[in-house]
């Protein structure tokens, strides 16, 4: 495979990966400042101690902390993975056109991204990236809403044919096979939803890479976090992952 086609086929995961790390409403950050949601207005008397602002604030930290309680460091993982700060771009995702739900943060209480984490390289073959995103939800019911379009059939069926025309629109040419199906696994949460393709990214020089990728949605009560995974290494043992790390601190926040 030529350095210009390793370049092609790396845009192309570098594409989907943004895609994906938005699903099921979370983003690539914390939550901003909760200053920034709260409104006030004038008191009526000099009595007033307690606003309605306050008591909200004192929410939002208390989801904050849960929320920054899910995270992961390089020690989680095995030797050689390295970790980089997550983004939180605020542009809408192609996504969110699959189903209102995957863009919707007005349940939203508080938001928080790990590092995003490496090992090898997309352009050398034996690439994987890892990205796990956790939301909390104003209750149960709102958490259940958001996860629910990954087993809607048709917004899978979208969800795939969105990543394929990314994969493709990375240069002239590029053609994509494959198909994103619902995976069979569990974990000790109350929900896990599964999701797993393989795409064959071709370039128009006959070169191709498989790109394999996996979607992970746990979710406990009100909690849920999304996990992401892809990579190029024909040999990687997605076992390695600390997916029971982030069951055990979902559990536990």
């Amino acid at each position: 495979m030529t350095r210009s086609t390793h370049r092609t086929i790396f845009g192309a995961v570098a594409v989907s990966l943004a895609l994906l790390v938005s699903a099921c409403g979370t983003s690539g950050g914390s939550e901003a400042d909760p200053d920034e949601k709260t409104t006030t207005t004038e008191a009526p008397d000099e009595a007033t101690t307690t606003t309605a602002a306050e008591d909200d604030g004192g929410d939002e930290a208390a989801a904050q902390e849960r929320a920054d309680s899910i995270d992961l460091d390089t020690s989680d993982f095995p030797d050689g993975w390295e970790g980089t700060p997550a983004d939180d771009p605020d542009e809408e995702s192609p996504l969110n056109d699959c189903d209102p739900a995957l863009g919707d943060r007005s349940t939203q209480l508080a938001r928080h991204a790990t590092d995003d984490f490496s090992i090898g390289s997309f352009e050398d073959g034996d690439g994987t990236q890892f990205t796990a995103r956790t939301v909390v939800f104003e209750d149960e019911a709102a958490a259940e809403a958001a996860v629910a379009p990954f087993s809607d059939p048709d917004v899978l069926s979208c969800i795939d044919e969105t990543l394929k025309s990314a994969y493709s629109s990375t240069g002239e040419g590029v053609t994509v096979e494959g198909e994103l199906e619902v995976g069979d696994a569990e974990f000790d949460v109350d929900e896990t939803l599964t999701l797993s393709a393989t795409y064959t990214v071709s370039a128009p020089d006959g070169s191709s890479l498989d790109i394999n990728l996996g979607v992970l949605v746990l979710r406990t009560g009100d909690i849920a976090t999304n996990v992401v995974v892809q990579t190029v290494d024909p040999d990687f043992d997605v076992s390695s992952l600390p997916i029971d790390t982030l069951v055990e601190q979902l559990n536990a926040a």
